[in-house]
């Protein structure tokens, strides 16, 4: 799918949230009082940290817009539309959250779709003082807030950029993402390349098939 195919997707969305502000006074729970959160990030890949992130927020929001940040000058370790896909699919049972990407300032992504609030996860004391310098000119531009939440202590080890590492030499990530993203056919596919080039160098050769939906590597 191209950047283009999935903009305008995000606008179809942006649309269907504009629909939903307008809304009778007698129903319950009215989209102009829900308290929406962006959660912007490059999510390359969307790890067991950023899942746990979204969990906790949804017990102070009502709905969290994971926003895909796009930069055409960032060399990325998965296609946009894998990681739509695999967050998409993560929490298609949750119609709390949505997932979306933008090409423009967070804060004006924000305002578009609508969120009050900026969310971020920081797991050192370094990453606090750089999120609080974002946080304050987000605010200075358009008097969105940003609330921080502390990554777990069982997740301060797990960074995306320590993931991908772990897959460049082929290494079992599924401790770190969910299990729909370990599942899918590119990332196996990067483990198993790593994997059989190891043991062509000692001489032995490896062959790579597919079997019931997962590369499997045989003599």
């Amino acid at each position: 799918m191209e950047n283009k195919d999935i903009m305008r997707n995000n606008q179809n969305s942006v649309e269907n949230i504009d629909r939903d502000k307008t809304c009778q006074p007698s129903t319950v729970n009215c989209q102009l009082n829900k308290r929406i959160a962006l959660f912007p990030g490059t999510f390359d890949p969307f790890t067991v940290g950023h899942q746990s992130l979204v969990s906790r927020g949804l017990a102070l929001v009502d709905e969290i817009i994971i926003s895909i940040g796009i930069n055409d000058k960032k060399q990325t370790y998965f296609s946009l539309e894998k990681r739509i896909e695999a967050i998409r699919s993560l929490y298609k049972d949750e119609p709390r959250v949505k997932v979306m990407s933008y090409n423009s300032l967070t804060v004006d992504f924000a305002k578009e779709v609508g969120a009050e609030f900026i969310m971020r996860g920081i797991r050192t004391v370094n990453d606090f003082e750089y999120e609080k310098s974002i946080a304050d000119v987000n605010r200075k531009l358009s008097g969105i807030e940003t609330f921080i939440l502390f990554t777990e202590p069982e997740h301060t080890h797990i960074s995306s950029s320590i993931v991908r590492e772990l897959l460049r030499y082929g290494k079992d990530i599924s401790l770190f993402v969910s299990e729909n993203l370990a599942s899918i056919e590119e990332v196996q596919s990067t483990a198993t390349y790593f994997t059989l080039t190891k043991y062509k160098e000692q001489g032995v050769n490896l062959t790579r098939k597919k079997q019931d939906g997962r590369m499997v590597i045989t003599l």
